[in-house]
């Protein structure tokens, strides 16, 4: 499927199949099997649905750190003494806590 667009300094129309995102990357993992490119809409769809993942990991890893005003703070700190961790300075974030509570981190 191919798509057009015009070119930013130009404005001609160009064919614009291999335009986007995943562009950049090879069509091919061999010069024998090549990969169809991926059409502009899917193309756009998995770079939104990466950036919105980067952003959620990125939300969740710093989650319980200095986040008085939702209350994660203190959620974090209950559950530190019902685990009898309440004495752990190093636990900020609930993936510290996570990682101590089930044995990944000492």
């Amino acid at each position: 499927m191919k798509f057009r667009a015009t070119t930013p300094r130009t404005g001609k129309i160009r064919n614009s199949a291999r335009i986007g995102p995943l562009s950049c990357l090879p069509t091919s993992f061999k010069e024998a099997e090549p990969i169809p490119p991926i059409p502009r809409p899917l193309s756009v769809l998995l770079a939104t649905a990466g950036l919105f993942m980067l952003i959620w990991n990125k939300f969740m890893l710093k989650r319980g750190w200095r986040d008085e005003d939702d209350g994660s703070t203190q959620e974090l700190e209950r559950y530190k003494a019902a685990s009898g961790l309440a004495h752990r300075q190093d636990i900020l974030t609930f993936f510290d806590y996570y990682d101590v509570d089930e044995g990944r981190k000492a």
